[in-house]
């Protein structure tokens, strides 16, 4: 499947050469996760995505306000089951604080079920999509890829952060 993809990404980006807006891959937890995140970044550099892997422990308050002032970056928070749930959530929530105007891509790679219901388990305007796949992440336009934006949060959804 990613060979096909691939191939009809390399066609599109004889067309479409900018991908101007940063995708920023964190690995929610273990090893697993990492590299899963490690490949899709190579995907994406390989359709002309700007892209940066940040293990979640370098995402320091001040990481997160440099990349708040980036509102085009699109975050893609990889977890790789059966564990990645709950850290996939707590950090979800915790970058959205952060980033409330960013796209928030969740990768949940293999996991059984509708990817619209397993974006609602991370609460309301948390996640803009979830993803169980690199072909469907490639596939839904990371950031402003040929196949278009990535949706919008939900309008009047806000973080309320503690203090």
């Amino acid at each position: 499947d990613l060979t096909e993809f691939r191939a009809k990404g390399e066609e599109e980006q004889k067309v479409h050469v900018s991908r101007t807006s940063p995708v920023v891959c964190i690995p929610v937890n273990d090893q697993a996760d990492e590299i899963v995140a490690t490949m899709f970044s190579q995907l994406l550099e390989q359709q002309g995505h700007k892209t940066m892997l940040l293990p979640p422990v370098a995402l320091a308050d001040e990481i997160l306000s440099k990349l708040a002032e980036e509102r085009g970056t699109t975050i893609c928070i990889s977890a790789l089951p059966p564990f990645a749930f709950v850290h996939a959530r707590t950090l979800c929530h915790r970058i959205r604080e952060h980033l409330p105007d960013n796209c928030i891509v969740i990768g949940l790679w293999g996991a059984r079920g509708d990817c619209e219901v397993l974006r609602e388990r991370f609460g309301r305007g948390m996640a803009n999509k979830v993803v169980t796949s690199l072909k469907e992440a490639l596939e839904v336009g990371m950031a402003g890829t040929p196949t278009g934006p990535m949706p919008q949060r939900e309008i009047g959804v806000r973080v309320q952060t503690p203090g």
